[in-house]
């Protein structure tokens, strides 16, 4: 029976761990992020004011493709977000991230990007984990 309780509170822990992580609102305390919707050019030049100044590791997750864009979500040191990135030119790894069943949520590995006059623009990838 101690066991199991044991058990079932680091079960518990865990579970509360990933909400946090997985919740951008429970982490978010940016205000320019919270009260604007990601397509807005406030939001967007924000996210990368924030990204182009962590000195931590950031990281990016895909989650839609929309005509020329690549939409990630992304977690930084004390802020998240969803990131449009211009995608100018495609690669290998480009042309797999297209919108179907199982490259949703892919993390990508070795993400490059170019800040280009305040609009992040895909330069490569060297994987992606699904």
């Amino acid at each position: 029976m101690k066991n199991a309780l044991h058990i079932l509170a680091v079960l518990y822990c865990l579970l509360a761990a990933c909400q946090n992580q997985l919740g951008c609102p429970d982490i978010q305390d940016n205000e320019i992020l919270t009260n604007n919707p990601p397509t807005s050019t406030a939001y967007q030049d924000e996210l990368t004011r924030l990204i182009s100044e962590d000195t931590h590791e950031v990281n990016y997750y895909f989650e839609k493709r929309e005509n020329e864009y690549l939409v990630l979500n992304v977690y930084g040191w004390g802020y998240c977000g969803q990131l449009h990135v211009l995608l100018k030119q495609e690669d290998d790894f480009s042309k797999k991230l297209q919108n179907e069943e199982g490259r949703q949520g892919a993390k990508l590995h070795g993400l490059k990007l170019l800040n280009v006059d305040g609009q992040m623009v895909y330069q490569g990838l060297e994987g992606i984990m699904n």
